[in-house]
C-alpha cells in the first residue's frame, strides 16, 4: 500500500493532540508505504517525510521509519488498512 497523508510527531505531541490532526501546525506530509509477501511472513514500512520547495522541488529528510523485510509473527504484524483492503469481509 502507498499512500500520501501527513503526521504528527510524538514529540510535537506533549500536551496530547488538542486539535484535529489534519489541522496540527506541527503536521509534515509524508509517503507511507507498507507491504507485505503473500505468505505474510515478511513485512516492510516506511514513513518518509517531504517538502515541497518552489525554488529546489521537494526536499525529502531523512525517512522517520524504515523497517524492511522483517519477520512477522504474532508480536509484528501488519494488520488494519491493509488487512481491510485485500482480505475478504468476514474472514479475519
Amino acid at each position: 500500500m502507498l499512500m500520501d497523508s501527513w503526521y504528527v510527531a510524538g514529540e510535537d505531541m506533549a500536551e496530547g493532540l488538542p486539535t484535529l490532526p489534519s489541522r496540527h501546525p506541527d503536521r509534515q506530509q509524508a509517503i507511507l508505504a507498507v507491504g507485505r509477501n503473500a505468505n505474510n511472513s515478511h513485512m516492510s514500512l516506511v514513513l518518509q517525510p517531504y517538502q515541497p520547495d518552489e525554488a529546489k522541488g521537494w526536499i525529502w529528510p531523512k525517512p522517520v521509519i524504515t523497517h524492511y523485510d522483517q519477520p512477522v509473527d504474532a508480536a509484528n504484524r501488519v494488520e488494519g488498512l491493509l488487512d481491510d483492503l485485500f482480505i475478504p469481509q468476514g474472514t479475519h
